[in-house]
């Protein structure tokens, strides 16, 4: 990836940010800005879809940028037996300024297998994407961060998040023996927010969830050949996105993959021997 931030026979330094070096007192920020203009010229549409991705994940956080590729040269220097070497540093691409620091600094790290390396690139846009249930197996997967700072950080705020989102099922499941489900779908909805992937806070709402007074609304339900059909409003209500979940007893909760909608829309469940229950339900955001 390196390659593409740099012109050919540049170098690149990543130790104080991420720089193209083109000669003596030469370099180039590699920003938001210079990401995107890379983008615009890349002959390559794989490439320029690539530089975008990494334009929108710089935006997001500034440092993001500099730990992909601190990660990936970790990993290069650490398959490579002359991984210790600052010349095994400077074949990457790696400025000769910093070859000797960004070695000793790898080989501090932790070696990672194959399938710790996938979870640890995943780790972001789970955690991005509020999939804290799956970015927490993928963490179980991983050695100790040790002087790891970054991923320390994100380990230490996903737990936290997964903790929350324990006590706020917890709260739910209590309020829901005790005959309150308006309490336990609040409480159901504040353990979605935390981890919206937690299977548990989607069938307590299932259960749980009546339409406020001032939800957008009715819903028709429709006997269709092969199953049943749910029709939900057009208009234009805002931030209100539709989510379809289907609760089938004895299975997983499941969204339809379509279902994910701003406008007016339908969607189908299909027979099941068993009692299924699909609802649908406004979600703002």
């Amino acid at each position: 990836m390196g390659e593409m931030l740099v012109p050919p026979g540049g170098r690149l330094r990543v130790l104080d940010g991420v720089f193209g070096v083109t000669g003596p007192g030469r370099r180039r920020h590699v920003g938001t800005a210079a990401l995107r203009a890379m983008r615009r010229e890349a002959p390559d549409p794989a490439a320029a879809r690539l530089l975008e991705r990494l334009a929108t994940i710089r935006h997001a956080d500034p440092a993001a940028l500099r730990r992909v590729l601190l990660y990936q040269l970790t990993h290069l220097l650490h398959d490579r037996p002359q991984g210790h070497l600052p010349a095994t540093a400077a074949g990457f691409g790696v400025d000769p300024a910093e070859t000797v620091a960004l070695v000793h600094a790898a080989a501090g790290r932790a070696r990672q297998d194959e399938g710790q390396r996938t979870a640890a690139g995943a780790l972001p846009d789970d955690v991005l994407e509020h999939r804290i249930r799956c970015a927490a197996r993928r963490a179980a997967l991983l050695p100790p961060p040790g002087g790891d700072r970054p991923l320390a950080g994100l380990l230490a705020g996903l737990a936290a998040r997964a903790a929350a989102a324990d006590t706020a099922l917890a709260v739910a499941g209590r309020a829901e023996e005790q005959g309150d489900p308006e309490r336990a779908r609040v409480h159901y909805e504040e353990a979605a927010a935390l981890a919206g992937d937690c299977p548990r806070a989607v069938r307590g709402l299932v259960r749980t969830h009546r339409p406020d007074p001032g939800d957008p609304g009715p819903l028709e339900s429709l006997l269709v050949p092969g199953g049943i059909e749910l029709r939900w409003p057009p208009g234009d209500f805002g931030d209100t996105h539709w989510r379809v979940v289907r609760l089938t007893r004895g299975e997983p909760a499941r969204a339809s993959p379509s279902s994910s909608s701003r406008s007016g829309g339908t969607a189908a469940a299909t027979p099941s021997a068993r009692a299924a229950r699909p609802p649908e339900r406004p979600c703002a955001g």
